[in-house]
């Protein structure tokens, strides 16, 4: 089994991230940390087998995935974000989008 994270767009006051867990039979109970504290994100979509049960024959191991949101944070900080499901880890840092594009030139926007 491995895991993996991937930042999604998200109002700037929030991160919103993908994970995936792949080669199992069933979904794992994924445990969080944020800035190396322990915290609960809200499952915007929780982690369900990408493949529907009329897809699947017996039970083949397969891809679970699913989306979660820390909320009130602050715009354009970054963030390090960690997951766990079993004994996998997955860790990314990642920035919250800003409250506003920039108005001059002296700062980056991507």
């Amino acid at each position: 089994m491995s895991v993996t994270l991937h930042p999604r767009v998200a109002p700037s006051d929030r991160l919103r991230l993908w994970i995936g867990a792949f080669d199992r039979t069933t979904p794992p109970s994924p445990t969080w940390t944020l800035d190396w504290h322990a915290r609960t994100p809200r499952a915007r979509r929780p982690i369900v087998s990408v493949r529907g049960p009329t897809l699947l024959a017996d039970n083949p191991p397969r891809t679970f995935a699913g989306v979660y949101e820390f909320v009130n944070h602050f715009p354009d900080t970054p963030y390090r974000v960690t997951v766990k499901a079993d004994q996998k880890e997955a860790s990314l840092t990642t920035r919250a989008l800003p409250a506003q594009v920039p108005a001059c030139l002296d700062t980056w926007f991507n």
